[in-house]
Parts: structure tokens; C-alpha cells; sequence
């Protein structure tokens, strides 16, 4: 994948959106089989499934596509006085090998969506599904063998192994969603090759209801944000 990113591929424009426009293609094509792996994993009703992540993402997709163009257009910046006449600008450029570590309990969502990024940044990736939900592992990685480029995106499944294989490996960038604990192991492990990390972390949803509120209304919606997922939020 790296040697692919060296000839310059994925820098074409074009090129990138084409790969978006086939994950959204895949996306479509493979809604009722992803909603079923879902269903298997975590026993979410399909229009839930389709609602908090297939159309998400799906809807990212299609915005970073008709958006990436003017983000990666050069941005001029001022230029010092002793420095005149020249002119100064920021020339986007992708970062190149990236590994993308998903979670189980919203496994579309949290592979996917790093990709989109990466994608339209430019770069290659390698994806990790959390094999605790093995149902959306295997289905993810048809979609991507399936829809997208081989030479540049990727899916490698397996245990925690891998991942730990995987967070020692030299990245130009890792993207990890899960656990605080795991999220500590990756940094550190990652620390050694000098690779930035993007963590997405578990964490506390905290609700404050205080005396101006109507009871009976926030309850309502306390209990619906904590059933969201099968209580997993």
C-alpha cells in the first residue's frame, strides 16, 4: 500500500472521487446485508441499523465528495515584510498510510467514516473491524473488496493480535475508536514509531436536569438517548 501511495495515485482528484462514489454505490448495494449483520452483532432493529449508520454514513460520503475539491485548493498566507515580493500559500497534502481501528458497538460507523477522510485527504488505508461484532467485520470487508481499490484500501480481520500488530507498525497516521484502556495501549505503542493518533474514546454520557425543567418530558428523552443501540450509548 505504501509503495501504491508513492506512485501518486491517490493524489488525483478524480481519482478520489471516484473510490467515494463507489463506497456510497456499496453502501446501497449492501444496505440489507449490513443491516443484517447488525442484527446478528448487536441485535438492532434494520431501521435503526439504517438510520444511525448506513444513511450517515452514506451522507458523508456524498458530502465530502462534492466538498473535498475546494478543501484541497491552496490557501494563500500573509508574507513577512523582509521577506517581499514573495508570496506565501498552504499546499494540501495527504499524509499517506493510514490504519483506520473500529469498534464493535457501532462497526459501520466508526470504520467507515474515518475512511471518508482519508479518502478524500488523499490517502491509502488499512481497516481493522473490532472482531467482536464478526458479522459486520466480514461484511465490511466485502464491501471494500468488492467496491473499492484494492491497491490502496484494505480490510484485515482478526483478534486482538492484530490489532496489536497493527498499532506497531510504522503509520503515517492511526484512527482508533474504543476504550480508554485500548486507547492508552495504541498511543503508546504508536508513540514508538512516532505516529499520530486520532482516538475517538468511550466516555460518560451525562445528563443534567435541573428545577426550571419538565420532569416527565426530560425523562422521556433520558430514557430514549439511553436506549438508543440497545442501551450501548
Amino acid at each position: 500500500m505504501r509503495d501504491t501511495f508513492n506512485t501518486g495515485k491517490t493524489y488525483d482528484l478524480a481519482y478520489r472521487k471516484k473510490q467515494l462514489s463507489q463506497l456510497i454505490l456499496g453502501l446501497e448495494e449492501m444496505k440489507d446485508e449490513l443491516c443484517d449483520s447488525l442484527y446478528k452483532d448487536l441485535k438492532r432493529e434494520h431501521f435503526v441499523s439504517f438510520l444511525y449508520e448506513i444513511s450517515g454514513v452514506s451522507g458523508q460520503a456524498k458530502y465530502d465528495m462534492n466538498n473535498f475539491e475546494a478543501w484541497t485548493k491552496p490557501s494563500a498566507r500573509d508574507t513577512p515584510l523582509t521577506l517581499a515580493p514573495a508570496k506565501s500559500r498552504v499546499i494540501y497534502q495527504p499524509l499517506g498510510n493510514v490504519c483506520i481501528m473500529g469498534a464493535w458497538n457501532f462497526p459501520i460507523t466508526t470504520l467507515f467514516m474515518p475512511l471518508i477522510s482519508a479518502i478524500s485527504a488523499g490517502n491509502v488505508a488499512l481497516l481493522k473491524p473490532s472482531e467482536m461484532s464478526p458479522n459486520c467485520s466480514a461484511s465490511c470487508r466485502k464491501l471494500v473488496e468488492t467496491y473499492l481499490d484494492n491497491e490502496c484500501f484494505k480490510v484485515v480481520e482478526g483478534g486482538a493480535e492484530i490489532s496489536i500488530a497493527c498499532s506497531q507498525k510504522k503509520w503515517d497516521k492511526i484512527c482508533f475508536t474504543g476504550s480508554s484502556e485500548k486507547g492508552k495501549l495504541v498511543a503508546q505503542a504508536a508513540a514508538k514509531n512516532l505516529v499520530p493518533c486520532l482516538l475517538e474514546l468511550g466516555g460518560k454520557c451525562v445528563t443534567i436536569v435541573d428545577e426550571s425543567a419538565d420532569a416527565s418530558f426530560a425523562g422521556g428523552k433520558v430514557i430514549a438517548g439511553r436506549l438508543i443501540n440497545s442501551g450501548q450509548v
